[in-house]
């Protein structure tokens, strides 16, 4: 019923979203590597949900990565930004309104994100 003791752990997506509880309540990651996260891009799946709870314990590092372009649309970015730094992404609708506001005209700050992209790169 204690915490699992162990150096490393490797989890597919559907495996984490299964077991979600166990990980997040027993496991107590410090460092979490998560791969293919072009399909986290949307803020309602079950992987996406989980992997932002897992995202959001007090670890010590956090690595996304992909292979594969992340995205068709800027919107896309925004569940992987908020992982990398919930305090500066705190809601999809400040995002899409400061980042995608899909007004003609209106600026995108898309320099704020390459800043932020960079840093972390």
């Amino acid at each position: 019923e204690g915490q699992v003791q162990s150096q490393w752990n490797i989890l597919s997506y559907d495996l984490l979203s299964r077991h979600e509880s166990f990980f997040l309540n027993k496991m107590q990651p410090a460092v979490v590597i998560a791969d293919e996260v072009h399909y986290v891009k949307s803020m309602s799946t079950l992987r996406s949900k989980a992997l932002m709870k897992v995202a959001a314990l007090p670890l010590e590092f956090l690595m996304l990565l992909s292979g594969t372009p992340v995205l068709s649309k800027a919107l896309e970015l925004y569940p992987l930004l908020r992982m990398l730094d919930e305090s500066a992404f705190p809601s999809y609708d400040a995002f899409k309104n400061r980042y995608y506001p899909g007004q003609p005209g209106a600026p995108a700050y898309e320099d704020e994100l390459q800043i932020f992209l960079r840093q972390r790169i």
